[in-house]
C-alpha cells in the first residue's frame, strides 16, 4: 500500500515512533527483504528515511538515515509464523530501540538524526526497492514524531485515539472493500492499495482478519496443536506465550518452578479454535527456571522459561 509522501510523513530529528501489527505467513532470507513500513531513500552519502523489516527467522530490523543508515535488529524467533504480533521501533536521539508485543527486543544507542526521504512510506513493500515486500498481514500501522515508552506502547498496542500528541499517520485498514485506506489522523495521508481506486486486473483486494488474533478466521485457523517457545525469553518481568488449537475445547495452561510445583495458573476455560496469545506478569515471582505446560485436547507440551532480574 502506498501512503504518498505527505509533508506529516516526513518525520525528522531525534524522536519516531512506528507501529504495526503483523502476521507473518513466511520468512524472507533476510530481514531488509520484508519491508513492512519502509520509506527509504537509497544513494551513496544521501541514505534518508526510516523502515520497519521483518525475516530471517523472525528477525525484527529498525533503519534510520540521515547520510548514512543506523539500525538495530533483535533476534532471530523475536516473532512466529501465523500469529498476530505487535511490533514497534523508537528512537529518542540516543537509543534506537525494537518492542515486541510490548516488551523491549532489541536496543542500540545510536547518536544520530533522522531526515526525510523524497520516498512514499509504503506498507508491505518499499518504493526504492519494491521486491523487498512482506509475505503475510498488516494492521493497525502508526508513524509518530515523538518517542513512545514502553508503558505507552503497551496500554495503545490494539487502537488509540487518532488525535493523541505527536501521531502523525494511522491506518486502521478497516475498510474491507475498494482500494483506499483513511488516515485516522486527518492529515491526508491517504493509502492506495494496489495502482487504482477499484480492485481489477492485477490490483489485490483487502483480506478480512481479526487484528489482534486469528481464532475467528477459517482461513488462518491452525491445522495441529503447537505451543511456541515464550517471547522474550529469558525475561525480566513479562513474556508472552503463542499457542495455536485446531479446535475449540478445554485448555489448561500452567506454570510450573523447577520442583514441579505449580505457580500459576494461566488459562484453565474452553477456548475456541485459533492462535492465542498469554501474557505472564512475572513480577512477583523470584529468578530462576520455569516450566510452562499446555494440555489442549489430546496434547500435552511444556517449554522452559528463565526469568533473570
Amino acid at each position: 500500500m502506498d501512503l504518498g509522501d505527505g509533508d506529516a510523513l516526513g518525520v525528522t530529528g531525534t524522536e519516531i515512533t512506528l507501529e504495526a501489527r503483523v502476521n507473518p505467513s513466511a520468512w524472507r532470507d533476510q530481514a531488509f527483504q520484508g519491508s513492512v513500513l519502509n520509506k527509504e531513500q537509497n544513494g551513496a552519502g544521501n541514505d534518508r528515511g526510516y523502515a520497519v523489516r521483518v525475516g530471517a527467522n523472525g528477525t525484527v530490523n529498525f533503519l534510520l538515515g540521515n547520510g548514512s543508515w543506523q539500525e538495530v535488529s533483535t533476534p532471530s524467533g523475536a516473532l512466529v509464523l501465523d500469529a498476530w504480533q505487535h511490533v514497534a521501533a523508537t528512537f529518542d536521539g540516543a537509543t534506537m530501540r525494537i518492542y515486541v508485543d510490548g516488551e523491549e527486543a532489541a536496543a542500540r544507542a545510536v547518536s544520530h538524526t533522522v531526515a526525510d526521504a523524497t520516498a512514499a512510506l509504503w506498507v508491505g513493500s518499499s518504493e526504492s526497492n519494491p521486491a523487498r515486500t512482506f509475505p503475510g498481514g498488516i494492521d493497525e500501522v502508526r508513524v509518530w514524531s515523538v518517542a513512545r515508552s514502553a508503558e505507552q506502547i503497551q496500554e495503545a498496542m490494539d487502537t488509540v485515539d487518532p488525535a493523541a500528541e505527536g501521531l502523525v499517520g494511522y491506518w486502521r485498514f478497516d475498510e474491507g472493500s475498494g482500494q483506499i485506506a483513511a488516515d485516522e489522523t486527518g492529515n491526508g495521508n491517504t493509502g492506495t492499495l494496489g495502482a487504482s481506486t477499484a480492485v481489477g486486473g492485477d490490483d489485490p483486494a483487502w483480506t478480512l482478519l481479526n487484528p489482534v488474533s486469528a481464532e475467528d478466521d477459517a482461513g488462518s485457523r491452525p491445522t495441529r496443536y503447537a505451543l511456541d517457545q515464550s517471547y522474550p525469553n529469558p525475561f525480566r518481568g513479562a513474556t508472552t506465550i503463542r499457542f495455536a488449537l485446531p479446535e475449540a475445547g478445554p485448555v489448561r495452561l500452567h506454570l510450573f518452578d523447577v520442583l514441579g510445583r505449580r505457580v500459576a495458573v494461566l488459562a484453565d476455560e474452553v477456548m475456541s479454535a485459533g492462535t492465542h496469545a498469554v501474557r505472564l506478569n512475572a513480577s512477583a515471582l523470584p529468578s530462576g527456571v520455569y516450566v510452562v505446560r499446555l494440555e489442549a485436547g489430546p496434547y500435552t507440551a511444556t517449554r522452559r522459561l528463565v526469568l533473570t532480574r
